[in-house]
């Protein structure tokens, strides 16, 4: 699998609060009717984290951007079902733009999303490192927000560090890289799905060297059912 060249997509901007008055409004917010879902996508350079809310987004015709104070911070598929943390439009997208640089604030966003009918995923190099930070939210969310029926799952891509390599060389033009600080990443991302798993997270490793990008799509709904109870 190579990761998709992300170009400019002109979308409909919706402030995020007036969005969230808007479907309270409208009744949508049945969150007992729903299997609702946050997926966080975790894994290291070139592993594939993007392609997969990339792919998501060709399939919604329907999508549009939530903006906070100005700033674009989220994509919206109702078609699809998801809501995606930050945008899809330039090489950085997702919680790596410079938007997301304060956890503080991405944890603000994310709340957000968590109390619209959509499931949520986010991904992100920064958030792939993290562990301590993120089980404290996911933790926090299951409490306080406990009347929107959603569950958490870590999903982390581990792939040979071969595969690393050749993916993110035919990113950036075949340049030199530091393969020592991917394979940190790489082992940071392995060690953390059996620490997500003993605080109650569902939490399970996959590989998708042999998947397509046209099998991305269909691969990630099929992954994610398996593997998060109660949903179809």
């Amino acid at each position: 699998m190579v990761e998709v060249a992300r170009k400019p997509i002109k979308l409909t901007r919706y402030d995020i609060n007036e969005k969230i008055k808007e479907l309270t409004k409208a009744s949508i917010l049945r969150f007992k009717e729903k299997d609702l879902k946050c997926v966080n996508v975790r894994g290291s350079n070139g592993s594939g984290k993007s392609t997969i809310p990339i792919k998501m987004l060709a399939e919604d015709k329907g999508a549009y951007i939530l903006t906070d104070k100005g700033k674009d911070v989220a994509t919206v598929l109702p078609n699809v079902g998801y809501a995606l943390l930050g945008t899809y439009r330039n090489k950085t997208g997702g919680g790596d733009t410079s938007t997301f640089q304060d956890k503080e604030y991405t944890k603000e966003i994310l709340k957000k999303l968590w109390v619209m009918p959509f499931n949520v995923l986010f991904e992100s190099m920064t958030i792939s490192a993290s562990f301590t930070f993120w089980a404290q939210v996911f933790g926090e969310f299951s409490y306080d927000l406990a009347f929107t029926n959603r569950q958490i799952g870590v999903m982390s891509i581990i792939i040979p560090l071969e595969v690393n390599e050749q993916r993110i060389k035919k990113r950036n033009g075949g340049k030199d890289i530091n393969m020592k600080y991917v394979a940190g990443k790489l082992r940071t991302v392995t060690n953390n799905v059996e620490k997500f798993t003993a605080i109650g997270v569902q939490s399970w490793a996959v590989d998708n060297t042999s998947v397509s990008l046209d099998e991305v799509y269909d691969w990630f709904h099929e992954q994610v059912n398996a593997n998060m109870e109660g949903l179809g």
